[in-house]
């Protein structure tokens, strides 16, 4: 007969595992529920418009309590403006393995797809979104292929962005999110397509990705932080930019981009390279914390760019630009220019760029000539090699 003794460990140990089967998150190992866009009437013909399909599916799909997958298998679908919209009760996924296309003229101008307030979200599948290019315009500016609003926490992968209306994506409001192996595409004379527009988010990555347009490969935007660009290839387009700030009246704080690093990336062909760019305005705000380093520049007609004085589109307001910037480092920056000035930092009279630091920079001209550099209010240091000679 068994002891008290000998008995009591044991049922410790059958409560211990018991404890550990309750708190086991099943939903972590477990297969997602598949919610096929065909089944609720989508069809793949190119021509049919399945918006209602699509949103019907994920209205079901955001309803379950576990794993959701809303899966958009092989072939053209058309659908008009849609929002999937959140919170979900699991976390949620959006498989495109086909081709998405809009008509011609969308019931919202401005809006295609969108996502908004989910949290936990993967978009992936290997399929494409196909803007189909330029519309004429209207009153109001054409759409963002993809908008993701007041997302937490979402992995955007393995999809193509083709021939976009205005900005491929846009993320605004939300909050780590991870992009990588993308390919964006647009005529390098479309304007305004943007290839990733980052607005009023933090801890945003993008990685191996190739990006081709004709604005902005990405564009950093106010009140963003904490981004990390690594693996890119930029081309054709106007390089990686920061801005532009300082447009809009808006309070300083929504003006702000702190804390960012792009790496490991390669230009061709673009207009600009690494840029910072500010409006000629009163607006107050803050660029600081901003790191560029082993960037391979091919014939780039600006490589290296701060513009305190941006206005693409005159009358200008000349004003001293309210921007402040600091704490800007360039390491490890080579290749050919396009251009004489190579190096451009045009920095705030009022304030001037401060905090600047070149290190191992080597640019000459496509041509073969020696490159210039060019520095208005601009306070910083140099190290190690310095093609073409700095002026700071």
């Amino acid at each position: 007969m068994l002891s008290l003794a000998t008995i009591a460990p044991l049922f410790l140990l059958l409560a211990f595992v018991g404890a550990a089967i309750a708190d086991f998150n099943y939903d972590a190992y477990s297969y997602p529920k598949v919610f096929d866009v065909r089944r609720y009437g989508a069809k793949p013909d190119g021509k049919s418009d399945s918006s209602e399909a699509f949103l019907a599916a994920w209205n079901d799909a955001c309803q379950y309590e576990g794993k959701a997958r809303v899966v958009v298998p092989p072939g053209e679908y058309v659908t008009d403006t849609i929002l999937f919209l959140g919170p979900c009760k699991g976390s949620m996924g959006f498989i495109m393995k086909g081709r998405l296309t809009p008509p011609d003229r969308l019931s919202h101008s401005d809006e295609w797809i969108t996502f908004r307030y989910v949290n936990g979200l993967l978009v992936s599948g290997h399929g494409t979104f196909d803007g189909k290019g330029y519309v004429a315009p209207t009153p109001k500016p054409p759409a963002i292929s993809l908008r993701f609003e007041f997302i937490n926490d979402a992995v955007i992968s393995h999809i193509r962005s083709l021939n976009s209306r205005n900005a491929h994506f846009q993320l605004f409001g939300s909050n780590k999110i991870r992009m990588h192996n993308l390919l964006i595409r647009a005529p390098g004379n479309s304007p305004n397509t943007d290839g990733i527009k980052i607005g009023a988010s933090t801890d945003v990555h993008v990685t191996n990705s190739v990006i081709g347009t004709g604005d902005d490969c990405i564009s950093i935007l106010g009140k963003s932080s904490d981004i990390y660009v690594s693996q890119v290839l930029c081309g054709p387009g106007h390089g990686i930019s920061v801005g532009s700030m300082g447009f809009y009246d808006n309070n300083a704080e929504n003006d702000v981009v702190t804390d960012v690093t792009v790496t490991d990336c390669t230009f061709r062909g673009t207009s600009d390279g690494v840029r910072i760019k500010t409006w000629a305005t009163a607006n107050a705000g803050l660029v600081r914390n901003l790191t560029f380093s082993n960037i391979h520049l091919d014939s780039v007609d600006n490589p290296i760019v701060i513009d305190q004085e941006y206005c693409p589109y005159p009358p200008c307001k000349q004003v001293p630009s309210r921007i402040r910037i600091e704490d800007v480092t360039y390491d490890n920056v080579w290749g050919t220019s396009r251009t004489a000035v190579a190096v451009k930092l045009n920095c705030s009279k009022m304030y001037g760029c401060k905090g600047l630091v070149l290190r191992d920079i080597n640019m000459v001209q496509k041509n073969g000539l020696d490159a210039v550099s060019f520095c208005s209010h601009a306070v910083g240091a140099t190290h190690g090699v310095q093609k073409p000679s700095p002026c700071l």
